[in-house]
């Protein structure tokens, strides 16, 4: 495997499941000395197992992202162990505790919580890794939205808003550090395989079918041999990184299977048409 993320130090949030843990396993592959944050220290202390035995480079730091002075401090540690970040990707998220309910029933406790975790994070860690990346007139920072960035999913607006909010997000590093050598990128994720994703698809079902319905197993397994692995992803994230992307900048590239290109509206058009 070619290492073209050799000696590269990622900062890689919410590493504790899903795409996150699929993006550390992916840059310690090819080479990165991979920095992975997140709230349950024991899933990221099996995971650093998991990356070493394979010959990887893997560090776990418990942090809330939702608490600015943590993030600060482990950006602060990351900065005076390796002196620089040279890849953040911005991938922790939440769509609260309640995902699926209209806007007029939303409590702002529940907007306020997934914005903190989504947007707010974001902007810290950016905020805090950018003075050394400008320094070096190098960097990446990923910033993982959604096709819900595009397509507004009904009963959802926080993870909407908060998903878009990313996009924008990265498009203004991208111009305030364009020709700098330091870039940002939008990621329109769909269909990735997370604890999260199964519990709101959960809820979505709940609100049709009612409160009492539940995934059978077979079902369950169905859905998830549909989902690329977060492993495939991470791959295709990291191409990204490496430096023959340098010319990427400022983009929204979707990762979603064409979710975004129309294949949804497609086959909900179809299928109308057949009945």
């Amino acid at each position: 495997m070619d290492p073209y993320l050799k000696d590269k130090v990622a900062l890689v949030t919410g590493v504790s499941s899903g795409l996150g843990r699929g993006v550390a396993k992916a840059f310690a592959e090819r080479g990165a000395k991979v920095v992975g944050i997140a709230r349950r220290a024991d899933k990221g202390a099996a995971l650093g197992e998991e990356i070493s035995a394979a010959g990887g480079s893997f560090t776990f730091k418990r942090c809330d992202i939702d608490d600015v002075a943590q993030c600060e401090t482990v950006v602060a540690e990351i900065l005076a162990a390796e002196g620089g970040v040279d890849i953040l990707v911005n991938n922790a998220a939440t769509s609260g505790e309640r995902p699926v309910q209209r806007l007029e029933a939303m409590r702002e406790v529940d907007w306020d919580s997934v914005l903190a975790t989504n947007l707010r994070a974001a902007f810290t860690l950016s905020r805090l890794v950018l003075p050394p990346m400008q320094q070096r007139n190098s960097g990446v920072i990923l910033n993982i939205a959604s096709i819900n960035a595009r397509i507004a999913v009904a009963n959802m607006a926080a993870y909407n808003a908060s998903k878009a909010g990313l996009v924008h997000l990265s498009n203004t590093i991208a111009v305030e550090n364009a020709g700098s050598g330091v870039r940002a990128i939008a990621i329109l994720m769909g269909g990735v395989k997370s604890e999260m994703n199964t519990f709101v698809a959960d809820e979505m079902a709940r609100t049709l079918r009612g409160a009492s319905w539940t995934r059978s197993a077979e079902s369950r397994a169905a859905q998830d041999a549909r989902s690329p692995s977060a492993e495939a992803y991470g791959r295709a994230l990291a191409l990204l990184c490496a430096d023959d992307a340098a010319l990427i900048t400022g983009a929204v590239i979707a990762l979603d299977g064409g979710a975004t290109a129309g294949s949804i509206a497609s086959h909900m058009i179809y299928l109308g048409a057949s009945q």
